[in-house]
């Protein structure tokens, strides 16, 4: 009877059949490799000309941005960076452009100096600063420091212009840029002598705690004992993430690839934390801030504590989101090289988390990772971090 015959499992050890599984295995396997290599080609290429199509389309042009910001029709040029405006409110004035490197990249600035050698305010022609810490400059009144100076003056910061808090870096490079071109339109228009100031190393508490920082990662990296990670990642949430607000992002790599690149005699606590970081990765292998620095990962590390949840994806689901974070690396570059302003593509979370200043659409991001971080083991280093 039919009801009474056992189905059984026939194994097949045919060879040939093996041979054929296999074969078939490195047939997908190699489609598969040429897929990636044409996907990393392509986006190779991209970003080379995304590259050269900034550089050639986003330079700055002086009597452009004067025009749009004063709004007059006519310009002198006197030299490559300094114009003469006639009439200007039934005087004549002068507009010294200086440029310095500040925390996002160059930054443009014009003092508007009369013709007895007073400032009259300040322009901020071009920079690629974070917007909110423009902000915070305006309100806080830092430009009008610069009013009413004389170019015999120093015009130095800490001297008689004073910093803001949360924003020394473009603070300095605003005060510099002014220096520069004030200084240099009042020894050609007015015959003043200026005393020149030595660039000095400016080492501060902050490049001393960045170093001891440094060391301690590193110390907990290489001895692979949990409680010194987690004493480095603790410590470096307290000053990197909450005290300076200075987590590494992807406009600070940006920067680097651009030649945005700060002065180091004054920054050493930056040329730590960034270049420390890439040294490690790329010629010892070894991430030291993203293992044991990174204040994000330590919010991460103790949120997932609190929420006690480890929800885990599907094989399936962590092979296609594990590409995630490689795509939002292209579009973040793609958009700082065709810009040539690495603000514009810094999305992650670490300004609004650590000092409650963020842009736009960072702050409908933030409500997104912050519920991922509850729920899965880092959440945002695996799938958003570029």
């Amino acid at each position: 009877m039919v009801s009474g015959i056992q189905q059984k499992k026939v194994r097949c050890d045919c060879p040939h059949m093996s041979f054929q599984k296999v074969t078939i295995g490195k047939k997908s396997k190699r489609k598969h490799n040429k897929i990636n290599r044409i996907i990393s080609w392509a986006a190779g290429i991209s970003l080379i000309l995304a590259y050269g199509y900034g550089y050639v389309f986003n330079q700055v042009e002086f009597e452009g941005l004067i025009h749009q910001q004063l709004d007059i029709l006519e310009i002198k040029t006197i030299s490559e960076n300094t114009f003469k405006i006639h009439p200007f409110d039934n005087e004549t004035i002068y507009v010294a452009v200086g440029t310095e490197s500040g925390y996002g990249g160059p930054l443009v600035v014009a003092p508007v100096i009369n013709e007895q050698g007073l400032i009259e305010r300040i322009l901020l022609l071009d920079n690629k600063e974070t917007h909110s810490f423009i902000q915070k400059l305006r309100y806080r009144g830092f430009f009008n420091q610069f009013e009413g100076k004389q170019l015999k003056d120093p015009l130095l910061l800490d001297n008689d212009i004073d910093a803001i808090n949360g924003a020394t870096i473009s603070c300095e490079a605003i005060t510099k840029a002014v220096n520069s071109s004030a200084h240099g339109f009042g020894e050609k228009h007015f015959g003043i002598q200026y005393e020149k100031a030595a660039e000095t190393w400016v080492i501060t508490s902050k490049d001393y705690v960045a170093i001891g920082i440094f060391l301690l990662a590193i110390l907990a990296v290489y001895s692979g004992k949990k409680w010194m990670r987690y004493l480095s990642l603790g410590v470096s949430l307290v000053f990197i993430g909450f005290y300076f607000n200075t987590a590494i992002n992807v406009s600070q790599f940006g920067r680097v690839m651009l030649g945005f690149l700060p002065v180091l005699k004054s920054n050493v606590f930056w040329f730590v934390l960034v270049f420390g970081s890439i040294g490690f990765a790329f010629f010892l292998k070894k991430n030291i801030y993203c293992n044991a620095m990174c204040p994000f990962h330590a919010v991460e590390t103790i949120m997932i504590k609190i929420g006690g949840m480890k929800i885990r994806f599907t094989p399936q689901i962590q092979k296609i989101a594990k590409h995630s974070a490689k795509f939002l690396l292209w579009l973040a570059l793609m958009i700082i090289f065709i810009s040539r302003n690495p603000t514009l593509a810094s999305f992650e979370p670490f300004a609004m988390i650590f000092g409650l200043e963020g842009e736009g659409i960072q702050w409908y991001i933030l409500p997104l990772i912050l519920t991922g971080v509850l729920l899965i083991t880092d959440y945002f280093c695996r799938y958003f971090c570029p």
